[in-house]
């Protein structure tokens, strides 16, 4: 498998491994809010928490892989997407830990 080049990895404030499930987060932050979580391959290098919320988020995210049941207590602000994705993320934070909504009939 080809390297993780550095200039795609240097652009995240914190890359952390989730081993029971073999892949990595990549975190991205701008502004004191979270704006990106990434799937990245688990042979991604690590990259140490750069600031505090890179700390809580990685902390939390390890939680919830343990414990799905969790609540997020993240800022974050998403910049990219469609109109539609923006309204679907708007509405995650609101469908309780173990139930499925559609948007369908």
């Amino acid at each position: 498998m080809a390297a993780i080049p550095p200039e795609i990895t240097n652009n995240y404030n914190a890359i952390v491994a989730i081993p029971l499930i073999s892949f990595a987060l990549g975190i991205r932050i701008q502004h004191e809010s979270i704006t990106e979580i990434n799937f990245l391959p688990i042979t991604t290098p690590m990259i140490t928490p750069s600031c505090k919320l890179a700390a809580e988020a990685s902390k939390q995210l390890h939680t919830y892989f343990s414990d799905p049941q969790i609540h997020f207590t993240l800022p974050y602000t998403f910049s990219k997407g469609t109109a539609l994705q923006h309204r679907v993320w708007q509405l995650l934070p609101t469908i309780p830990p173990g139930h499925t909504v559609t948007y369908g009939t």
